[in-house]
């Protein structure tokens, strides 16, 4: 992979409770970390970023709008640039995960609208 396409980031910083996209640091976004030479795909992976983020966290509205951008992101945008943000997304959401078990926050709705974002990665 090309390094103008990516830069490295430093590891996620242990965060308390779930607070969604607001407890991830701006700078370690996914649309952030990947460097993009079109507006048009930074605009793309933001809306991702906040559809993404908001369905882990709950919002079925996002949800929706995840599967029309995933699929869309997939078809789109250059196949590393994609990786790098499903693997962000997904550590994001094992993340979410760990920290409402361990809070005990369960939430049978939340845990399938978790694993509707991680089938949707795996999809495409």
């Amino acid at each position: 992979m090309s390094e103008t396409h990516r830069r490295s980031h430093a590891a996620h910083p242990n965060r308390n409770g779930v607070d969604g996209k607001e407890g991830y640091p701006p700078e370690e976004l996914p649309s952030h970390l990947l460097h993009t030479e079109s507006d048009q795909i930074r605009e793309l992976l933001e809306a991702l970023d906040d559809a993404i983020f908001d369905a882990i966290q709950g919002d079925e509205k996002a949800l929706e709008q995840a599967k029309s951008l995933w699929p869309r992101a997939v078809k789109e945008i250059e196949w590393h640039l994609v990786e790098e943000s499903r693997e962000n997304y997904l550590r994001y959401a094992v993340d979410v995960s760990r920290r409402c078990e361990q809070h005990g926050n369960r939430s049978p709705e939340h845990a399938l609208l978790a694993v509707e974002i991680i089938s949707l990665l795996a999809k495409y």
